[in-house]
C-alpha cells in the first residue's frame, strides 16, 4: 500500500489548472446547450457548454466513507464551478443502480467493476467512465494469534463469507490459483450480516470483508490489531467504485459529462487533504445515521485504494489490467462472454492531467 504523504502528492497534480466558469443555470432541453464559460488555463484544455446543468448520480449503497467526494462536491462548489447541479442519492445495491441508469432514468451511478460487465452480456446501454477505487477492495481479514499471512494460510482454518458476495464467487478460483487445499478450508457462508458476529466472537478465524467499509468497522470493536490480506496483490483485482453512465446519454451529453468528472477530480482531491471535514460535511447530510470515527477510517482505507497515475487524471482505467478483470470475471463465471474492449469502458470523458 501506497504512504500517505506519497498519495497525496500525486493527488494534488489532478487539478493544476484553474477554472472560470458561470454559476449553474436553470435546466434546459439538451437541444438548447446551456451557456456556461467553460475555458480552462494552465493545459490550455477548453470545455464547451454543458448540454444539461441538472443530472443524477445514484449510489450503489447507503453512506459510507468512499462515497464522500460526491458530496464535498455539493459543499465545495465543485459542481456549481463547473454549471451543474447534481443531485445525489443513496442506492439499494449495485443492479438496482445499473439497471436505473441503463434505462435512462437517472445519468450517472456508482458499481463495482463486476456489474456493467454483465450487463453489457445483456445489452444494456452502459459503459464505465471512471474507476476512482483501482485496486480491489476484497480483503480476507484474521487475528493475530491465528493470522492469514499468505493464502496458504487458510488450509486449516474456518473463514466467514457472504453466501452472495463477489469474494465468495471468486474464492474457489483464488484458491486454486494459490495451490491452496481447498478441501482443508472450511467455508462458513451466512448473510452479511452475520459475518462481523462470527468473526468478532472468534468463531471463525478469518473473514471476508471489503478494505474500505468492514475492515474500519472491525478495527474499531476489535481490541486486537487485526492482520489483512487483499486479494489485489495475488492478481484478484476488480475494481471498486466505478462511475458508469447510460450510453445514450453520454452520445447526447458528452460535455455536461466532461463537467460532472471534472469536478468529481477536484472532490476527491480535496477530500484525500481535508479529511476530517469531509467527514463533517457527510455527517451534515446524514446526521442521524452517520458514525464520525468509522467514517473517517473509511475515508482512510479508501485512500490506501487509489492507485494515482503520474501522468494520467484520478479515475483513469488501464486497458491491460481491464482485460485482466474481464477474464477473471468470464473465469469465475459473472460473464459468460465479452465483448468489444471498448464497450466496456472509455476515459474520454475524464480531465486532462
Amino acid at each position: 500500500m501506497k504512504k500517505n504523504t506519497q498519495l497525496l502528492g500525486a493527488l494534488v497534480a489532478v487539478s493544476l489548472f484553474s477554472i472560470v466558469v458561470g454559476c449553474g443555470k436553470e435546466a434546459k432541453p439538451v437541444s438548447q446547450p446551456v451557456s456556461t464559460p467553460a475555458a480552462i488555463s494552465g493545459n490550455a484544455i477548453q470545455l464547451p457548454p454543458a448540454e444539461k446543468s441538472e443530472v443524477t448520480l445514484r449510489l450503489n449503497w447507503k453512506i459510507k466513507g468512499e462515497f464522500a467526494p460526491f458530496f464535498v462536491a455539493i459543499d465545495k462548489g465543485f459542481y456549481e464551478k463547473y454549471g451543474l447541479k447534481v443531485n445525489v442519492l443513496e442506492g439499494n445495491g449495485s443492479a438496482d443502480t445499473l439497471k436505473t441508469v441503463s434505462l435512462g432514468k437517472e445519468e450517472f451511478g456508482i458499481n463495482s467493476g463486476v456489474e456493467p460487465a454483465q450487463g453489457l452480456a445483456e445489452n444494456m446501454k452502459v459503459q464505465m467512465i471512471g474507476s476512482f477505487m483501482t485496486k480491489s477492495p476484497l480483503m480476507i481479514v484474521s487475528f493475530p494469534g491465528s493470522p492469514i499471512k499468505t493464502p496458504k494460510d487458510l488450509e486449516g482454518r474456518k473463514i466467514a463469507m457472504n453466501t452472495t458476495s463477489t469474494f465468495s464467487k471468486v474464492f474457489p478460483k483464488f484458491m486454486e490459483s494459490q495451490g491452496v487445499d481447498a478441501s482443508k478450508v472450511t467455508q462458513v457462508k451466512v448473510d452479511s450480516s452475520g459475518i462481523s458476529g462470527l468473526f468478532l466472537t472468534k468463531q471463525v478465524q478469518a473473514a471476508e470483508v471489503f478494505a474500505s467499509n468492514d475492515y474500519p468497522k472491525f478495527e474499531l470493536k476489535s481490541e486486537e490489531k487485526l492482520d489483512t490480506l487483499l486479494l489485489s496483490d495475488y492478481g484478484f483485482d476488480i475494481p471498486g467504485l466505478t462511475m458508469i453512465a447510460n450510453t445514450d446519454f453520454l452520445k447526447a451529453n458528452p460535455n455536461t459529462t466532461k463537467r460532472f468528472l471534472a469536478a468529481i477530480s477536484e472532490a476527491f482531491e480535496y477530500t484525500l487533504k481535508n479529511r476530517e471535514e469531509s467527514v463533517q460535511i457527510l455527517k451534515k447530510h446524514f446526521p442521524d445515521v452517520l458514525d464520525v470515527k468509522v467514517t473517517l477510517a473509511q475515508i482512510n482505507r479508501t485512500a490506501e485504494l487509489i492507485e494515482v497515475s503520474p501522468t494520467q487524471p484520478i479515475g483513469w482505467m488501464d486497458e491491460k489490467k481491464m482485460q485482466q478483470t474481464l477474464t477473471l470475471l468470464e473465469d469465475t463465471g459473472f460473464i459468460t462472454k465479452k465483448v468489444d474492449i471498448n464497450q466496456y469502458f472509455t476515459n474520454e470523458y475524464l480531465p486532462k492531467k
